[in-house]
């Protein structure tokens, strides 16, 4: 049985890479959110993040994160907290 309230999907938009295979996201029976690290870097790579994210099975929202930048972590975290089950 799985016990995880959240799964989060990660995805470097430094470099990003399909880590996942496709349609992964959907064995889990609690909700999954995706997370694209490292958005100060390489904004031209965000795209290609977002289309990973989507191949793995997830669906927007997506939050763009950064270690510079805490907004948009407090918004993923306030994100996750509405969704625990």
């Amino acid at each position: 049985a799985q016990l995880a309230s959240h799964v989060v999907m990660l995805v470097d938009q430094s470099m990003p890479t399909e880590v996942y295979s496709p349609g992964f996201a959907k064995v889990f029976r609690c909700p999954t959110t995706g997370v694209i690290m490292k958005s100060d870097l390489k904004s031209e790579n965000y795209i290609k993040c977002v289309d990973i994210l989507k191949r793995i099975g997830l669906q927007p929202p997506f939050f763009p994160i950064s270690k510079n930048n805490m907004e948009e972590i407090d918004k993923l975290e306030k994100y996750l907290l509405s969704k625990r089950i």
